[in-house]
């Protein structure tokens, strides 16, 4: 009973550990994509100001500047997102491996299991 009983610990603690980095690169996922809306806002409204109306040099070369400083923060939220996302599906997969194990050795003879 205690080995089933920790056992059921250990599975909860990867399912809420799965969880929680699962909730992290949703929230580096949303800022990634506000950091690249923006830079697309950035971009579209400088080409439209540069075709209809004068197109003045120093004010495009200031956004940009303005989009490559975005897209680092963009490009290391979405990296950060990544490695968050796979955390989480190592810990699902420990998870599910961990839930599987005793019925798998529940089905082995009686030495194996010991082993």
């Amino acid at each position: 009973l205690l080995g089933n009983a920790a056992s059921r610990v250990i599975v909860s603690e990867y399912a809420d550990s799965a969880k929680q980095e699962k909730i992290a690169a949703e929230w580096l996922r949303a800022g990634s994509l506000v950091c690249m809306a923006i830079i697309i806002g950035i971009a579209g409204y400088s080409f439209y100001e540069s075709i209809h109306q004068n197109f003045d040099l120093s004010n495009a070369l200031l956004r940009l500047a303005l989009v490559f400083l975005l897209s680092v923060p963009a490009a290391y939220l979405a990296r950060e997102s990544t490695k968050h996302r796979q955390q989480q599906y190592t810990h699902l997969q420990t998870s599910l491996d961990l839930k599987a194990i005793n019925p798998y050795i529940a089905s082995l003879p009686e030495e194996e299991q010991h082993k």
